[in-house]
């Protein structure tokens, strides 16, 4: 499923994906499979880290606040 399909599909929420399609540099989810989705992101994190995926990413699928301070 390409990123925007999923972004578009799981408005405000973490999604955990199994990255299957990237950019020519490796760092730009181009498509993947949704593996979980949550508005927790703990609970998203905690399944990040048990599953079996080999390369999985989390995605936040909303706005950004401007007012918050985002850590990659």
């Amino acid at each position: 499923m390409h990123l925007e399909d999923i972004r578009q599909q799981f408005k405000d929420e973490f999604v955990l994906i199994e990255v299957t399609k990237t950019g020519q540099d490796d760092t730009e989810i181009l498509e993947g499979n949704v593996l979980a989705h949550s508005k927790d992101r703990e609970e998203i994190l905690d399944l990040m880290v048990k599953s079996p995926a080999r390369d999985v990413a989390v995605e936040w699928c909303g706005e950004i606040d401007p007012k918050v301070a985002v850590v990659i």
